[in-house]
């Protein structure tokens, strides 16, 4: 998952630039959809992980993927329409490729409800065969399921939209998050073709989309610190442990996190260095993380782990505290990639409206004709409202009826 990691880097040092504290991460690309919680500033971390139903106990982002992406195939399970978690992968890809494919995906049922150009696919360097595309959907789905071409292209779409929603909730609802108070920030070449119906299904007020959105993980990369993570197990109570020895315990494993950092090239003066407790009430089978600071104050510790409790599950107990594990993180900055704040413009978008185009509306579930927009021309204070479709040639953004488009500062689209 090195390549969502990038992104949910990203994502926080976008986040923090333009001042979301609660952000979403939504990243689709060809076979898969990511989600992640941005909460307060930082990714949600989870310090067990499963590669191939293999324990790890290493610290990792909490991604959740399920197998959904432009490349998944629609296919019909006794009369059932589904999608996914096959793929037609990049070759031969979908049936729009017209590289050998022959089985309808994602992909296939954009093309078919007009969210995507087959003239201007990649920044017009490819063409896409929609004949093809939709005699796949009209013979595998739409017959068989006694559905107009357009209704059964539609039905992939709330297929799609039906898990992916399960996969938001299951990161967000069900560990104690209303997804209303977050911002979703979409990316991967498929990201911004969805995250508009997503908001509109999950009550969601923003989906903010940054530049060249396929390629936004890459992006994040450069923004990413070096990060070390120490830790040793306690199991302590809060009230029995001994604050000497604890602050004893976090100096040496300190000097193991500095030590690494410096191995990397971190100047010794210019490592950040975060202490942790993992923390349960006694007799739980969970725990949650707090940070504290460099003076540890037993009243403090318990403030915050309650707070963070009752945020997560909704209250607290009387129970002693317990300590599972200490952690110190070592964090090495480094220089990352300006947000370039962009001149604004007079707030009409008629310079960059390319032609109106006919495409499926969630809004309305009808066939409309749509406003397309070359992303490229946009400038910031641009607002306008769905349906429209915002083409920047690696992706495009989907802007159901209802919903109104305004371009931030640094050229982003903050969909509302």
């Amino acid at each position: 998952l090195s390549g969502p990691a990038g992104g949910i880097v990203g994502a926080a040092y976008v986040a923090s630039e333009l001042g979301r504290d609660n952000v979403l991460t939504f990243d689709i690309g060809g076979t898969s959809l990511d989600a992640c919680v941005i909460e307060r500033g930082n990714p949600v971390a989870a310090y067990e992980a499963q590669l191939e139903h293999f324990p790890l106990l290493i610290p990792t982002y909490d991604i959740r993927t399920i197998g959904a992406g432009g490349g998944s195939i629609a296919w019909l399970d006794h009369g059932l329409l589904k999608v996914g978690p096959q793929s037609a992968g990049a070759d031969p890809g979908p049936v729009c490729y017209g590289r050998g494919g022959t089985k309808p995906t994602v992909t296939d049922a954009a093309v078919v409800l007009g969210y995507m150009d087959p003239e201007r696919f990649l920044a017009g360097t490819m063409g896409l065969r929609d004949a093809e595309a939709r005699a796949a959907i009209q013979e595998q789905l739409a017959e068989p399921l006694g559905l107009t071409v357009e209704n059964a292209a539609a039905g992939v779409f709330d297929v799609l939209l039906a898990r992916t929603v399960g996969a938001v909730r299951q990161i967000t609802v069900e560990r104690g998050h209303d997804p209303r108070q977050f911002a979703l920030l979409a990316f991967g070449g498929a990201g911004p073709l969805l995250a508009p119906l997503l908001a509109r299904e999950m009550g969601i007020g923003e989906v903010i989309v940054p530049f060249a959105p396929s390629g936004f993980s890459a992006w994040g990369m450069l923004s990413a610190d070096i990060v070390n993570d120490f830790s040793r197990t306690v199991m302590a109570t809060l009230d029995d442990a001994d604050l000497a020895e604890l602050e004893q315990l976090f100096k040496a494993v300190e000097a193991e996190a500095v030590a690494s950092l410096v191995a990397q090239g971190v100047p010794v003066g210019e490592a950040v260095l975060e202490r942790q407790f993992e923390l349960r009430y006694l007799g739980q089978e969970h725990s949650l993380m707090v940070t504290v600071g460099r003076e540890l104050d037993r009243d403090a510790i318990r403030a915050a782990f309650d707070e963070t409790h009752r945020a997560r599950y909704g209250h607290t107990m009387g129970n002693p505290l317990q300590i599972l594990n200490l952690r110190v993180r070592g964090i090495g900055r480094t220089d990352r990639p300006e947000l370039q704040t962009l001149p604004r413009g007079d707030g009409d978008p008629s310079q960059a409206l390319l032609t109106h185009r006919d495409a499926y509306d969630f809004g309305q579930h009808a066939v409309v004709p749509f406003a397309v927009y070359d992303r490229a021309r946009l400038e910031p204070g641009d607002t306008f409202d769905g349906p429209a479709l915002i083409d920047e040639g690696t992706s495009t953004t989907v802007v159901p009826s209802g919903q109104r488009v305004t371009v931030d500062d640094h050229g982003y689209l903050l969909v509302t």
